[in-house]
């Protein structure tokens, strides 16, 4: 399995700008603290990055020189190259099962950093209403949306 990193691996210029025309043209609006209306639980996310990290350590073992970068720096970096870094810290509280759901936009960014992108469309990776949001709240936004 070829990884990304030192090869020079970039997401498709169609994924990455699907991406960024969907965080740019969505209203950017405070939902109180509750977050994205769609979600992705935490577990998910923690089990592929678990599996880009065993991979990675397969690829590029340690030699008793330090690495130059290591899987959670590289997916930090990729994440800003795309415009919505997360943090090394974010990585290790989801490892850590600290964070139960994921935001969407989040996911999609932390998953596309790891050339991964192709789960959420083929559902291996759920996609679930915020848990914080209400019932009624949520089919409102959906609505607004089109969706429903």
């Amino acid at each position: 399995m070829k990884l990304p990193g030192k090869k020079d691996y970039r997401p498709s210029l169609h994924t990455t700008k699907l991406h960024k025309l969907r965080t740019e043209n969505s209203s950017r609006q405070n939902y109180n603290g509750a977050g994205e209306a769609e979600v992705v639980p935490g577990f998910q996310i923690a089990e592929e990055i678990r599996k880009f990290q065993h991979n990675w350590e397969l690829e590029y073992p340690e030699d008793g020189h330090s690495n130059f970068i290591g899987p959670f720096q590289y997916i930090e970096e990729e994440t800003a190259r795309l415009g919505a870094r997360v943090p090394v810290r974010f990585i290790s509280y989801l490892l850590h099962g600290d964070k139960l759901t994921v935001s969407l936009s989040r996911a999609e960014v932390i998953l596309m950093a790891m050339g991964k992108e192709y789960l959420l469309q083929t559902g291996e990776i759920q996609v679930v209403p915020n848990p914080n949001w209400t019932f009624e709240r949520w089919l409102n936004y959906m609505q607004e949306r089109g969706c429903i």
